[in-house]
């Protein structure tokens, strides 16, 4: 084939519908860190170290984790720093079916043109027996892991906020 590989494949990172996701925690190169979860599909999102959720940041940082694309593909084995995105934060999705999403994102360099890139792994707790589950991650990780994907900022603003920002103001 004469064409590139991000000209063809398929571009979705993440598929994941609103309901599955258990905790989000968002680490970031500075500031505090953020971590909202909830005990059940049914419950309520508590926001760690206190304070009310904002619920509107939250429900963007949902629709974003759920169906996250990329641009194109980085070269094999290259870094965020390497790119000249040295400000990282990581991103750790915790589903109900316990698969875990880790993502990490290198920042554009304020006043710098450019995308954002990213990694991304899956894992699955060892308790889990469920074959299909294991074929996911398994995939996910075939095709994702160790490679550099290039992702618009409007698609990782909402992992990049700050932990000011997920707290309702009063």
């Amino acid at each position: 084939l004469d064409a590139k590989a991000e000209e063809w494949l398929e571009h979705g990172l993440l598929q994941i519908e609103r309901e599955q996701f258990k905790a989000i925690r968002l680490v970031h190169a500075s500031g505090p860190s953020v971590e909202i979860s909830r005990p059940d599909k049914d419950g309520a999102w508590v926001l760690a170290g206190g304070g009310q959720v904002n619920s509107a940041a939250l429900e963007e940082l949902l629709r974003q984790a759920g169906k996250l694309d990329f641009v194109k593909l980085g070269d094999p084995g290259a870094t965020p720093a390497a790119l000249g995105r040295a400000k990282v934060t990581r991103v750790e999705l915790e589903l109900f079916d316990k698969r875990i999403y880790r993502l990490t994102i290198g920042e554009v360099t304020p006043g710098k043109e450019g995308n954002n890139f990213a990694t991304a792994e899956a894992a699955l707790d060892s308790s889990v027996t469920d074959e299909a589950l294991r074929k996911t991650v398994d995939e996910f990780n075939q095709r994702f892991k160790n490679r550099m994907l290039a992702v618009y900022d409007f698609e990782v603003k909402p992992f990049l906020m700050a932990r000011k920002d997920y707290v309702q103001a009063k």
